[in-house]
């Protein structure tokens, strides 16, 4: 082990002035606890299961060999694990972490950083500040916090939360579970089955390669299936749903606008007093289906008319309320390029979905 100690500052008669040199520490084979100041110090933690704390100044920490625990705190600081199972913390400042091999905790603390997990299965968390987070190799957990955040799950099968703030969500390659929460949020599921949830706030999602499940959730979202047999849903707010490629189920709302695009697409209406649009109905191939679960307590369904507006067909719905009788209640479906010939009853379907 080389150590090298800092000292005081001695002024010789205001010619001279030295400085407290840096803490500069190479661990052994055995478990060791390094303590910086408030200068830029090096640590390397050796073979065992190493405690390195930087505190102030910006620091280079490296854990090596065993499990171990990395402290930036203030400052801008780059802290790596290496191998082992690693608890690294960036506190205060820019940092940058790295996990290596192992299943590692990264917790970027305050300001605007930078990590990534390495291989294995890892836990990221960005804290405050507008923050870089990779997952890379393995089953990872991902955690954006506050600001805006940029989240890559890379390979594996990963777990990516958003937060508050409009952050940019890529799930990569494998089955991912993607939550947007707060904030208007772009989200690309990557390749294989993914399910988003794009939470708060007006979301651009993309499903991406596999079979995705899509929910827009609360805003005015954009729902982009993509290839796949995928199902979208919009939730609340005035959304746009494309299937693209596909034999897609799209669940359309109030005030939606839906297109299946190619594939056998199926649209599923729940009770509603609004305007919903389908853009690219296709006679033969497409259907338009009722909810049961939907409109229980009310009777009715009844087509009440259909008309031709321009290119457009416009089908009317009425409902009545069992209890109440007297209110009745009217949804409106947009069938867009579309003949009131081609309207019969073979166009509609039931469904508990």
């Amino acid at each position: 082990m080389a150590t090298i100690f800092a000292t005081e500052s001695i002024g010789l008669d205001g010619l001279f002035q030295f400085s407290p040199l840096p803490y500069a520490h190479v661990g052994g084979p055995g478990n060791t606890t390094w303590t910086g100041n408030g200068y830029d110090n090096t640590y390397a933690g050796g073979l065992g299961d190493d405690m390195l704390y930087g505190l102030g100044g910006n620091d280079n920490l490296y854990g090596n060999s065993g499990n171990d625990t990395l402290f930036g705190g203030p400052g801008n600081d780059f802290l790596s694990g290496y191998s082992g199972f690693d608890e690294i913390f960036g506190a205060a400042g820019n940092d940058t972490l790295r996990g290596g091999d192992g299943a590692d905790d990264l917790s970027g603390g305050d300001d605007h950083d930078w990590l990534s997990g390495g291989r294995d299965n890892d836990f990221l968390s960005g804290g405050f500040g507008n923050d870089t987070l990779y997952g890379n190799t393995g089953r990872d957990t991902i955690e954006a916090g506050a600001g805006d955040d940029y989240i890559s799950g890379h390979y594996g099968h990963d777990l990516l939360l958003g937060h508050s703030g409009d952050d940019t969500i890529l799930g990569g390659r494998g089955n991912d579970r993607i939550y947007g929460h707060a904030g208007d949020d772009w989200i690309n599921g990557g390749s294989l089955d993914d399910s988003i949830n794009a939470g708060y706030g007006d979301d651009f999602v993309l499903g991406g390669l596999g079979n995705d499940t899509i929910t827009g959730d609360w805003g005015d979202d954009s729902l982009y299936g993509n290839s796949g047999d995928d199902d979208l849903s919009g939730g609340g707010g005035a959304d746009y749903l494309s299937g693209f490629s596909g034999d897609d189920s799209l669940y359309v709302g109030d005030s939606d606008t839906a297109s299946g695009g190619t594939g056998e697409d199926h649209f599923y209406f729940g009770f509603g007093t609004g305007t919903s649009v389908i853009t690219d109905f296709e006679l033969g191939e497409d259907q338009i289906h009722l909810r049961y679960d939907e409109f229980t307590g009310y009777v009715g369904g009844t087509l009440d008319r259909a008309a031709q507006v321009g290119d457009d067909v416009v089908l009317t719905l009425e409902w009545t309320d069992v209890w109440e009788p007297d209110q009745r209640f009217t949804q409106r479906i947009v069938l867009e390029d579309f003949s009131i010939d081609d309207v019969s009853s073979e166009i509609f379907g039931w469904s508990w979905a």
